[in-house]
Formats: structure tokens, sequence, C-alpha cells
């Protein structure tokens, strides 16, 4: 996602991650860390393991660490968007995002321009780069796809960070931006925890999390309504 998105978010997967597995053996993250380098080491064959292991050194504060066990990660599985994302994360934090910009290239070439994820993470790269038109041109490119529908959570979020984008481009004002927000977030019901923190980040947390309700409390009853009428 782009600026306003603290924190990747990372899909289920199987296994337990290195915080979970830490956790419920009782010892700090960093052990486990160094537990899982131990045991398969950053030359590991498992793309999955990998990912934890560079995930837990981006938690203790080792970015540089993070974006070299991510590389291995992303030469096993180039494939992946969560290993991309994640290397292209790191990338960004280290003050690389142009080297973050030309992985999430190579995966686009990989998933087609039009995919909207890729698109989100390559806008949030252009950002970090300070290149707003670029971003824009990549999320308007992935729009006019029409891969997804409308309601759709990947597309809504693909228009918010559209809107998004227009605002720091001065093409709409605060207000449109966050009507088209408030709009995506009742569209999917609340599903997407992106556009919460958008909203979070936008307006004050409280003012946010009572607005979601609202929003969604309303599509939960026109949900309801529509069933009814079957």
């Amino acid at each position: 996602m782009l600026r306003h998105s603290r924190a990747s978010v990372m899909p289920r997967r199987r296994g337990l991650s290195l915080a979970r597995l830490s956790v419920l053996e009782g010892r700090p993250l960093s052990k486990g860390a160094a537990r899982a380098q131990g045991r398969w080491g950053e030359g590991s064959a498992n793309p999955g393991l990998l990912t934890n292991l560079a995930y837990a050194y981006a938690a203790l504060g080792s970015p540089a660490k993070a974006v070299r066990a991510a590389r291995e990660a992303v030469i096993l599985a180039p494939h992946s968007r969560l290993v991309s994302f994640n290397l292209a994360g790191y990338l960004v934090t280290i003050g690389c995002p142009d080297e973050a910009a030309k992985e999430l290239r190579r995966l686009q070439s990989v998933l087609g321009d039009d995919d909207p994820t890729v698109a989100a993470a390559l806008a949030h790269a252009f950002l970090a780069q300070n290149n707003v038109l670029e971003a824009r041109k990549e999320l308007r490119r992935a729009a006019a796809g029409g891969r997804f529908g409308r309601g759709q959570v990947d597309y809504a979020e693909l228009a918010a960070n559209l809107a998004f984008v227009e605002w720091r481009t001065g093409e709409r004002d605060r207000s449109g931006f966050l009507a088209t927000l408030r709009e995506q977030i009742s569209f999917t019901g609340g599903r997407s925890l992106r556009l919460a923190i958008m909203l979070s980040d936008t307006l004050n947390r409280s003012s946010a999390c009572k607005e979601i309700e609202a929003l969604t409390s309303a599509f939960s009853r026109i949900k309801m309504r529509r069933a009814s009428w079957r």
C-alpha cells in the first residue's frame, strides 16, 4: 500500500512464524531468530522460512539483514507476491526505493501490468522517491485493466489508493479523497484492514473506528434487506 499503510499485512501461511514460535516456546523474538538461523541458516532452500527470518530481522531493527534474507527468498520463489512485496518493503525502509521499484517491475512482468496489488506496491515505491506522477500512472493503468469488480477488496483498495494519490497531486481535495475512501469501506463491508488504517491515518483513531462501525453496519443492513427480497 501507500504512505498511509504503516506495515505490510502478512497473509496466512502454513507453519508457525518465528514470532509465534518464540511466544509459544517462551523465548524472546531474538532467540527465535537465532534458533531459526542456526537450524536453517540464511542459505535455506525454503522461501517461507527465509521470509520468516527476514520478518524477524526487520522486527529486531536489522533491515539490511532482512533485505539479505528476503533476496534469497525471491530467488527461490520469483513469482510470489508475498516474498517480492516483503523485499520491496525492506528496500524502501533502508532508503532504496529505486531498487524496490526494480524488483516490483520484475514481478509485474510476470503477473501483468494491470495487477492492482503490484501497482499499489509500485506506487508506494514511487512515492518514497517523491515521484507522485509515476505512482498515479501505475494506479490508473491497473484501474483501467478491469481485473476486479466493484465491491471486491482489491478493487476498493486500488480505488482508494488512486484517490489518495490524486489528492497528493491536487486533482481532488481532502474531502473528495475521504468520500471515495468511505464509499469503498462501505462497499466492502469493512473487510479491508488497509482501508481502515488509511482512514485512521487521515482522521483520529476514535473517529475512524466510529465511522467504520457505522459504515459496516449500514452495509450489513443493505445486505439483509436485499436477501429478504429474494
